[in-house]
């Protein structure tokens, strides 16, 4: 499994964290690179739900399959991240391309199965994996084995959550005599004192249910990805959505401190002007007319090589059937 550590800055993400890969051959490895961490001030540690290696984070079926209070194989990691204090961040990623998995025909993601379709798994594969995760922590009473633990998802979209919650809650208490394992709170319960969720700034379903995620919602900027936005433009959306200015505060800051224990400080008053680009720099026609070319990779594939602007594997793979293209 891999683990990564976060450190607040200026210029991450709005979650004050920026990601720097450790690679861990066991939970008791990760769990003394989290107290290393830890030691030097780091307030999260970031954990992916996958089935790495044929081990998932939490290992639940093999509780489950117990039908006793057994310590699963990541217990001194989930243990070492209530101990320290450090932030549990679940952070999901795209799947990986067709054929890598743990094993032939096992899924290392639930993203692969968009990667199967043809599509990038990055269209789904984030949500998939919190999805899958958090179903599993919330119905099989992870969050009660560890009561002091406190969770962030990440980057994993968020309009999906209350809905889930409110699914997660009729099955818990529909199937209550068959849970094999010691769960005392509903699963919007557990989540909402002890976890919490990013949003981004095009996310305005979010925004319209604030009264959901008014303690459990933090806003995150993703950059420095290309579709990443500012503070300002999340702060428009929600004032034309009518979110309550003391909800905006929590959801722009105000939860990210409390959960990170960071002290307030401003820095920014105003929204700064629109960035002056030198005239070297694509823009007006120019800009359009590649916006058009990129938006259409397949149908420009050799336009874009010709220009040194693409990274898209040669026309004749897009003509196999794993593009669907050719014959199957």
């Amino acid at each position: 499994m891999w683990t990564c550590c976060a450190a607040p800055t200026t210029t991450g993400a709005a979650t004050g964290a920026t990601k720097r890969p450790i690679v861990c051959s066991a939970a008791e490895a990760a769990a003394r690179e989290v107290r290393r961490a830890a030691d030097l001030g780091f307030p999260v540690g970031l954990v992916r739900p996958i089935d790495a290696r044929g081990a998932y984070p939490n290992d639940i079926g093999r509780v489950m399959a117990s039908g006793r209070e057994e310590k699963g194989p990541m217990d001194v990691l989930f243990r070492t991240f209530e101990e320290t204090g450090v932030l549990l961040g679940m952070h999901t990623f795209p799947a990986g391309v067709l054929g890598r998995t743990a094993f032939p025909g096992a899924l290392t993601s639930p993203g692969e199965l968009v990667n199967h379709a043809g599509a990038d798994s990055q269209t789904l594969s984030f949500i998939f994996e919190m999805q899958s995760w958090l179903a599993q922590v919330l119905l099989g009473g992870f969050l009660d084995r560890y009561p002091n633990l406190k969770m962030a998802v990440f980057e994993s979209n968020s309009q999906w959550l209350p809905y889930m919650l409110e699914t997660c809650d009729r099955l818990f208490k529909l199937y209550a005599n068959e849970r094999r394992v010691k769960a005392a709170r509903l699963p919007s319960e557990a989540f909402y004192e002890q976890c919490v969720i990013s949003f981004e700034s095009d996310e305005e379903p979010t925004m319209i249910q604030w009264d959901r995620f008014d303690t459990v919602g933090i806003w995150a900027s993703d950059c420095y990805h290309h579709d990443g936005a500012d503070a300002w433009s999340a702060i428009r959306a929600m004032r034309e959505i009518g979110v309550p200015e003391v909800t905006q505060a929590r959801l722009m800051g105000g939860n990210a401190r409390r959960l990170y224990g960071i002290e307030p400080k401003v820095f920014v008053t105003e929204e700064p002007p629109p960035i002056e680009r030198p005239d070297w720099f694509p823009q007006g026609a120019e800009l359009e007319e590649w916006a058009d070319l990129v938006a259409h990779p397949r149908e420009n594939a050799d336009v874009l090589r010709e220009r040194g602007i693409s990274s898209l594997p040669p026309a004749e793979v897009f003509a196999s059937p794993v593009y669907g293209g050719g014959s199957s």
